[in-house]
Parts: C-alpha cells; sequence; structure tokens
C-alpha cells in the first residue's frame, strides 16, 4: 500500500467502564424493536455511522473488523451444546456483514458494501479497499471498522493487546492529503501491540502531521502532504 488520500471527516467512540462492564452504545435514532436485537458490535458500528452521517445517504462504504460477531456465535455454539433451539435472530446476525446490512436497510443505502478481515492487520487492509473503490469510481467511501476483545473462552489465543475498538471516516482518493504507506518490519513480529484502531484513533486525535502504527510485521507510516 502506497496511496495519496484525504479524510473528509472520522469519528471514534469510547466506552466508559463502570464494574469491569462496558457502557453500550446508545442509539435513539433506531426503533426500540430494531436495536434491541443488535448486538453490542451492531450498536457500535451505527453509533459511529451516525455520528459521522446522521442523514440517510447513498455512499460506498467498506466495514472491517477482526474477530465479528464472535460473541454471538460463541453463545449459538454454547447453545448447541446445552441441546437448547437457536434463536433465529441471533443466527441472522452473527455473520460478518450483520453490520454492513444493518446500516443499509436502517439508514436505507443502496450503495455497494464490502467486509474485509485480515487478522491483526484488518483496519490496514480495510483502508487499502476503501481507497481502492474510491480511485476506481472517484466516489467517496465511508469507512467503518469495530471490535471486540476475544470472548473469555479464547483469550488464550489473543496475539495482541485487546480493546474495544469503534471507528468510522470518510475518505476519496487525492493528489493531496494523508500519504500512507505500509513497509516491512521484521521486528514488529515478535511484539504484542496496541489495537491497530486504538493506535490510529490516537495518532489522530494529536493531530500531528507524520505518524507510525505497528502492524504485524510491518509499520504503517502516515504523513500529510499539504497542496
Amino acid at each position: 500500500m502506497d496511496a495519496v488520500f484525504k479524510i473528509e471527516n472520522w469519528t471514534s467512540w469510547n466506552s466508559t467502564i463502570n464494574d469491569g462492564v462496558a457502557a453500550t452504545p446508545q442509539l435513539p435514532e433506531i426503533p426500540p424493536m430494531q436495536r434491541r436485537r443488535f448486538s453490542f458490535l451492531s450498536k457500535m458500528a451505527l453509533r459511529v455511522i451516525l455520528d459521522i452521517l446522521p442523514n440517510p445517504r447513498a455512499i460506498r462504504s467498506v466495514f472491517s473488523s477482526r474477530h465479528g460477531e464472535l460473541h454471538r456465535t460463541l453463545d449459538l455454539l454454547l447453545e448447541l451444546t446445552q441441546g437448547s433451539p437457536l434463536s433465529p435472530a441471533k443466527f441472522s446476525q452473527s455473520v460478518y456483514n450483520t453490520s454492513s446490512g444493518l446500516y443499509s436497510i436502517n439508514q436505507k443505502n443502496t450503495a455497494p458494501s464490502t467486509v474485509v478481515t485480515s487478522g491483526r492487520n484488518s483496519l490496514a487492509m480495510a483502508f487499502v479497499e476503501a481507497i481502492s473503490q474510491s480511485i476506481c469510481y472517484q466516489e467517496k467511501v465511508l469507512l467503518v471498522y469495530v471490535d471486540e476483545p476475544l470472548p473469555e473462552i479464547y483469550k488464550a489465543y489473543a496475539d495482541e493487546q485487546e480493546e474495544l475498538a469503534a471507528f468510522a471516516c470518510i475518505l476519496s482518493a487525492a493528489e493531496f492529503g494523508w500519504h500512507a504507506k505500509l513497509i516491512a518490519d521484521d521486528d514488529s513480529s515478535l511484539k504484542s501491540p496496541r489495537h491497530l484502531a486504538s493506535q490510529l484513533i490516537a495518532a489522530l486525535s494529536k493531530s500531528e502531521d507524520y505518524f507510525e502504527l505497528e502492524l504485524e510485521a510491518q509499520k504503517w507510516i502516515w504523513d500529510l502532504k499539504d497542496e
């Protein structure tokens, strides 16, 4: 990846933690009968989308998550082991494109939507996809990334400092703006870096013109190029 793009706007959502429990994103814009079926992950996705796009708009979108609806999938697997009937609502919303589908339905967005996942590098690959689509179609693209820490049963397999993450931006390919590129970094594969989305949110919040993010065996370098 070696590309130049502009970020029109971006937002993130951070949950407050009380007694070890994360506060749930509030979605007063969504009818109660609909939002009560949403998972925590889907609520995070809709929250950052509605913060950045409060009004319905036809726009291409790229959604990404490392673990996706793993918490909901685990609930279904546990129900199977107990011989309990599966919940149709849980089953229908246990896939990687759940958030994409809910957004498209609730905001009546009929533009194409893509879902990307690529391990620890999922957010970076989502940027690659979004920028590629913007170049190809000469349109702005909505990028949404959400993720949750692994369920307790899978904690032993975590290979990074996992965190709740919710990020959204509207970007477009351009001649000036952010110049982002991936370079090899053999030492990074030996580390357990902070979640990539958390690294990016922290860097963008500082409004710096240059920063480096750690990926798996790579560095992601951002450099702001003015006109």
